[in-house]
């Protein structure tokens, strides 16, 4: 009776509506954002619907977990997904002075098992490259 009471009164009372659209949420909740007197004015006109045509009833507490239950997982669905950012370029550290800066590729061929390699070393002194195959690589 207290549902369907409460339910009536709120739904034809335009202030009291806009008054409970206007609260914040507070912890625990869960709901930081957006409002949590819908869902409960929801779930009010559920549980009288099940106690009218169906004969079931609900405490309040049941009322109240499922109407913040919805209003989280609602909240949680609209959430934008953040984009990944953009790779940046590698940003290294400087070397220390006498670091050598090792670059190594390979490639294989299935059809040929012809495996190529290269490298090139970089240090204070300057850059050397090299490459080389090898034949019958099995992967």
């Amino acid at each position: 009776m207290l549902h369907q009471f409460l339910a009536h009164r709120l739904l034809q009372e335009h202030d009291v509506w806009l008054e409970l659209c206007g609260k914040i949420c507070l912890p625990p909740t869960g709901v930081a954002t957006g409002q949590l007197a819908p869902w409960i004015i929801w779930q009010l006109w559920i549980a009288r619907n099940q106690l009218s045509f169906e004969g079931k009833t609900y405490t309040e507490e049941e009322t109240m977990t499922r109407a913040v239950a919805l209003a989280r997982e609602w909240q949680n669905a609209q959430e934008p997904k953040i984009p990944p950012k953009p790779k940046s370029p590698l940003c290294l550290p400087p070397r220390p002075p006498h670091c050598l800066v090792l670059n190594i590729d390979a490639a294989w061929k299935a059809t040929s098992m012809l495996a190529g390699f290269g490298w090139t070393t970089r240090d204070s002194a300057g850059t050397s490259s090299f490459t080389g195959y090898e034949r019958f690589v099995g992967s």
